[in-house]
């Protein structure tokens, strides 16, 4: 198993903080994650706000620890990492490299718009006009749509307790309102017990139903 970790600051966690609520947050989520690899300037355990982690094993996933342990949400992370002579190098699953000016093109693009356009000609209109300036924008924008992100968050939560049906430990798996639901915990969950859960290499945890 290999594992990325990078410390960022309370100005870099605030991209990290927004809810997701939609794939075009996820793709955001990828793009700034890899910016803030890339930048690769570690802020001081005094005034580190959250920590990222990428851990690639048979799977690969971002980690991102915020809160300080209250929140950790965690999604797949479809993209080869290497790090060499104190860069990070990161390429898409169909050899696209992903650097600073990429992943702004590719944040732009979701922005814009594109992936909410009820009309066609407003959904294709801005990718060919960022395809016409690179034109292997559209083959990583397509593998980005198209990706499983396995979005899951685990949260303390002491504002909104409601017995079984919202307990203070709890995961959320995936993001839209029509798909998402808890799993309750027994009591905290560690960064490393979450990665831990999510490593198809470790021994499985077990659910049990709630007592009543």
């Amino acid at each position: 198993m290999k594992r990325f970790d990078l410390m960022i600051d309370r100005y870099q966690a605030l991209h990290f903080l927004k809810a997701v609520r939609a794939k075009r947050d996820i793709i955001v989520l990828w793009m700034t994650a890899i910016k803030s690899f890339l930048v690769n300037q570690p802020t001081t355990e005094a005034q580190s706000e959250a920590r990222l982690s990428i851990v690639i094993m048979s799977m690969s996933r971002l980690f991102c620890e915020l809160n300080g342990g209250g929140k950790i949400f965690s999604i797949s992370f479809p993209f080869a990492v290497r790090f060499e002579r104190g860069e990070y190098t990161f390429t898409s699953r169909e050899g696209v490299q992903i650097d600073n000016r990429v992943s702004s093109q590719i944040i732009a693009l979701v922005e814009s718009g594109t992936l909410q356009a009820a009309d066609f000609s407003h959904f294709i209109d801005p990718i060919i006009e960022a395809v016409d300036v690179d034109p292997l924008l559209w083959s990583l924008f397509r593998e980005l749509m198209l990706a499983e992100d396995a979005y899951i968050r685990y949260d303390w939560d002491l504002e909104r307790i409601d017995g079984h049906r919202h307990p203070e430990h709890h995961l959320d798996l995936y993001y839209s309102q029509g798909s998402s639901f808890k799993i309750g915990l027994r009591g905290e969950l560690s960064h490393d017990m979450m990665v831990s859960i999510l490593n198809i290499e470790s021994d499985c945890h077990y659910l049990r139903p709630a007592l009543e």
